[in-house]
């Protein structure tokens, strides 16, 4: 224990010098190049993946790789990916000798988790995961940012954007990091399992239109998709799809209270035509 205190002086060192940062994302001027590393290349081809929720990724110690929008980037401290939705991005790690730490901030918005990992000679020797409800206003505020910089106002240069998105980003990455130091346990709990289950249902609830799919959910959560599905039925008494059913089920009653058409309520809930949204309201209102 004594030698992680330490390493979490020099996390919340370098995450308070936005000048130490290098910000790879789609919204900004790129602040480092793209590497070609044959290993890493040819590993990549057959781990990318892409989702509909925004990311990102800070690199606290250590070197590796990410890859980014077709591209593969140094990886080392300071390094901060924006993953927007649809991006592509590197699933998992190589399992090679490199040593780091990385922070991952998933589900802005709404169900924010936070996923600290760091790996060992191949293996992870330490995966912290925690729900950030109580800094939902910050991550709303740094989602809020990050969507401004889509369409910038006219006086935004590159500098002011980038130092706005900086100062949001710092106030979650602070509230990530003394969390974890105001709640050293490492080992897996009840509570904490509820938290961040918790967590994934706030965002299944505020994205009932997005068709998120089970891996993408259990992506989000920090766990593997088996024990993500045994630990949500667990806390919640219901699978994954149970859960999403009886939110949309409950959506489209609130919706049709409202006086929206079946149309506009379909749109809303996902659906591709109205047809497969009455056919799937009817299934459901018998079964339930």
């Amino acid at each position: 224990m004594t030698e992680q205190t330490p390493k979490w002086g020099d996390f919340l060192t370098l995450a308070s010098d936005p000048g130490l940062w290098k910000f790879i994302c789609s919204s900004l001027p790129l602040e480092d190049n793209p590497v070609r590393e044959a290993g890493y290349d040819h590993w990549v081809k057959a781990h990318c993946h892409s989702h509909s929720q925004k990311e990102i990724l800070v690199c606290f110690e250590g070197e590796t790789f990410e890859h980014f929008a077709g591209r593969n980037y140094h990886c080392r401290p300071g390094s901060v990916f924006l993953i927007d939705s649809g991006e592509e991005h590197a699933l998992g790690y190589p399992q090679d000798d490199r040593c780091f730490t990385h922070l991952w901030i998933m589900g802005l918005g709404t169900g924010v988790v936070a996923s600290f990992y760091s790996q060992r000679e191949g293996k992870a020797a330490e995966q912290r995961r925690l729900s950030l409800a109580s800094a939902q206003a910050e991550c709303e505020l740094l989602a809020r940012c990050w969507n401004d910089l889509r369409t910038p106002a006219p006086w935004m240069s590159p500098a002011v954007m980038r130092t706005a998105l900086a100062s949001t980003l710092f106030a979650v990455l602070f509230r990530a990091i003394s969390t974890c130091l105001t709640n050293p346990d490492r080992e897996s709990t009840p509570h904490r399992h509820r938290e961040i289950i918790s967590a994934v249902q706030r965002h299944i609830e505020a994205h009932l239109g997005e068709a998120d799919d089970l891996d993408t959910l259990a992506h989000l959560s920090g766990y593997s998709k088996f024990h993500f599905v045994r630990i949500f039925k667990e806390c919640c008494g219901q699978t994954v799809h149970g859960f999403i059913q009886s939110c949309r089920l409950r959506k489209a009653g609130e919706l049709e209270r409202r006086g929206l058409p079946r149309k506009e309520i379909g749109f809303a809930l996902g659906f591709a035509s109205p047809s497969a949204f009455s056919n799937w309201l009817r299934q459901n209102q018998v079964k339930s």
